[in-house]
C-alpha cells in the first residue's frame, strides 16, 4: 500500500530529525572524548619553579615569603614569582584577570619547569575559563598543589589530559605552615618529580608513613577488591563544587580520591549525596577515602560517624573502596600523579603507581 504525499514528507522529517540527532551525540562525544595523557619532563637542579597564587594570597609577610623562597634557591633551583602573590583583594590574591595572567605568565615562561601554588584557600574556579588550555597542553609542565588547587587538577586534566600533582602547596613545605608537615611529606614530593619512578612488574607501592594507622588516622577496607584506573579527585568540596561545569571529573573507570578538612560530618554527606545523584559514584573504577582531619564532628553525641556515612556509600558497591590514606590536609602526605595509571588493593590496603608521572628529557 502506497504513501500519500503528507505522510511521506512526514517520515523523510523525521528521520533527517533523527539523523540530526545522532550526528548531534556524535559531535558531543568527540567533543567531550578524554584527552590522551601527557606526561610533564621531569625537574632536575637548576631548574626554574614558578611560585603562583591562583586562589588566596599567602597569611605571612613578605619577609617571611621571601625566607621561604630562599630555601627553595638552597635546594639547587631558580625560583621566579608570580607579581600577584602577595596581593590581597579580600580573599583573593588580586583579580581574577591578574590571577589567570600571572598563572598563564608562569607556564608560558619557556625556562619554568614546575609551577608551584602557594596556597589553597578559595579562588581557582574563579580562572578555569580564563586560562589558555592550549597553550597548556602544548607546553607541559610539572604543577603541584591541593585543596583549591583541586579545580586546576581537574580542569587541566579535563581539557588537556595532562599529569599534575596532588601535593603539598608550596606554604606546606617552606611557608608557615610547614611546622605542621613532616620530612616524609618534602621526600615523597621530591621523589615524585624529580626522577623516573621505578617501575617493577607489580608496579611501585606507594610507601605509608608510621601515622597511618593510628589514632587520627584509622585505615580500613570498605569495600574488599583490586582494581586499575587513572587517579582523579582531590578535596571532596571541590569535586562536589564542579559538578555541572564544563569541568566535572570524570569518575567512570578512574580511581576516585577524595579528601576533605575542618567539615562537619553532615556535610561530608551532603557532598557525598551530590556525587551519587550526580552519577559520580555509579561506576569509578575504586575509591580512596584519604584523610578527613576536622571532619569528626563538634557534637559527637548529635552526629554520625565518618565510617558509618562512609559504609552506607560504598559498603555494597561493585567497586573496591578504601578508608584511611596519607593524603589531603595532613602532616604525612603522599604526592599523588592525577591522571597517571595506579592499581588499588583495598583488601590489602595498597596503591601502586603502573607508570612513571614524569619522563625523563
Amino acid at each position: 500500500m502506497g504513501y500519500s504525499y503528507n505522510t511521506l514528507k512526514k517520515l523523510l522529517i523525521k528521520k533527517e530529525a533523527v539523523r540530526i540527532f545522532v550526528l548531534f551525540l556524535m559531535l558531543s562525544v568527540t567533543l567531550h572524548a578524554e584527552k590522551t595523557p601527557i606526561t610533564p619532563p621531569l625537574l632536575k637542579k637548576g631548574d626554574v619553579v614558578a611560585i603562583v597564587a591562583p586562589a588566596s594570597c599567602p597569611d605571612e609577610d613578605q619577609m617571611f615569603v621571601n625566607r621561604a623562597i630562599n630555601a627553595l634557591i638552597q635546594k639547587g633551583y631558580r625560583v621566579r614569582t608570580a607579581s600577584n602573590i602577595m596581593t590581597r583583594n579580600g580573599y583573593l590574591a588580586g583579580t581574577d584577570y591578574d590571577r589567570a595572567k600571572e598563572f598563564m605568565n608562569a607556564w608560558l615562561d619557556p625556562e619554568v619547569k614546575a609551577v608551584w601554588c602557594y596556597r589553597g584557600g578559595y579562588g581557582c574556579a574563579r580562572i578555569l575559563e580564563r586560562l589558555d588550555y592550549q597553550a597548556i597542553q602544548q607546553h607541559p609542565k610539572i604543577l603541584i598543589g591541593m585543596s583549591d588547587i583541586t579545580a586546576l587538577h581537574a580542569a587541566i586534566a579535563k581539557e588537556t589530559g595532562l599529569v599534575t600533582f596532588l601535593g603539598p602547596n608550596f606554604n606546606e613545605v617552606f611557608g608557615d605552615s610547614a611546622k605542621k608537615t613532616s620530612a616524609f611529606t618534602e621526600q615523597q614530593l621530591w621523589n615524585t618529580i624529580t626522577k623516573a619512578t621505578p617501575i617493577n612488574k607489580g608496579g611501585y607501592r606507594f610507601p605509608i608513613p608510621k601515622s597511618f594507622p593510628g589514632k587520627q588516622h584509622p585505615v580500613m577496607t570498605i569495600n574488599g577488591g583490586v582494581a586499575r584506573g587513572r587517579l582523579t579527585g582531590g578535596t571532596l568540596s571541590l569535586v562536589a563544587s564542579l559538578i555541572g561545569t564544563p569541568w566535572e571529573i570524570d569518575t567512570a573507570g578512574k580511581i576516585l580520591v577524595l579528601e576533605e578538612v575542618d567539615e562537619e560530618p553532615y556535610c561530608i554527606d551532603r557532598m557525598l549525596r551530590q556525587l551519587k545523584l550526580a552519577g559520580l559514584l555509579d561506576n569509578p573504577a575504586g575509591v580512596i577515602l584519604c584523610s578527613w582531619k576536622g571532619c569528626s564532628g563538634k557534637r559527637p553525641n548529635k552526629t554520625l560517624a565518618l565510617e558509618h556515612i562512609f559504609k552506607e556509600y560504598f559498603a555494597h558497591t561493585r567497586y573496591p573502596v578504601l578508608f584511611g590514606f596519607p593524603s589531603g590536609h595532613i602532616s604525612d602526605q603522599l604526592t599523588l600523579p592525577l591522571n597517571a595509571i595506579a592499581e588499588l588493593d583495598a583488601t590489602n590496603k595498597a596503591l601502586y603507581l603502573l607508570e612513571s608521572p614524569v619522563e625523563v628529557r
